[in-house]
């Protein structure tokens, strides 16, 4: 984008020619069917197809709006620690809500924040296992400092961001 040093991206695909600078392949022509969105034929149409709220298949695009607001506000300052406030954000851009920490969001673009909360869901398996719960997904974090090798990794709970961030250094692990 003119006048903006910073990228970012999400698991939904933003390459729509004309959109945030972008030239190329019409990639979320592609995506029509897989996300279920209703009209893509201007950039306007996408956008709005994507914020459907009740769209369960769309892979949550308020996160890459939040993302875009948050590198923006922290551009310049982005250090490990700012970089973890930004992964355990609870704001929905969409909604205007911050979801409450155990308040699981609705659908994939009703209170669908960075730090994600889904809800349980039953299933069913063949035995010996039987009926269990699970959450559909977690969001992973990681942050990382290529130079010196430090890194940080949200891994002890669900959301994964809500049991703090363990420290670890790849040179030291590897022992270079």
């Amino acid at each position: 984008m003119p006048n903006v040093k910073a990228m970012w991206q999400t698991n939904h695909s933003n390459c729509y020619p004309g959109w945030m600078g972008y030239s190329g392949y019409n990639m979320v022509a592609d995506q029509v069917l897989v996300n279920e969105l209703k009209d893509t034929s201007t950039i306007e149409n996408w956008q709005d197809s994507l914020k459907e709220p009740y769209n369960f298949y769309v892979q949550a695009p308020s996160r890459f709006e939040r993302y875009g607001q948050l590198i923006h506000e922290y551009y310049g300052k982005i250090t490990p620690e700012n970089a973890i406030k930004i992964l355990s954000d609870r704001y929905d851009p969409y909604t205007r809500m911050t979801r409450p920490v155990d308040f699981p969001s609705w659908t994939n673009n009703i209170l669908c924040t960075i730090c994600a909360v889904y809800p349980d869901f039953t299933y069913q398996a063949q035995e010996p296992v039987g009926t269990f719960k699970a959450h559909i997904a977690n969001m992973w974090s990681l942050v990382a400092y290529p130079e010196t090798g430090d890194i940080w990794l949200a891994i002890n709970n669900f959301p994964a961001q809500y049991g703090g961030y363990e420290h670890f250094n790849l040179k030291e692990l590897l022992g270079r």
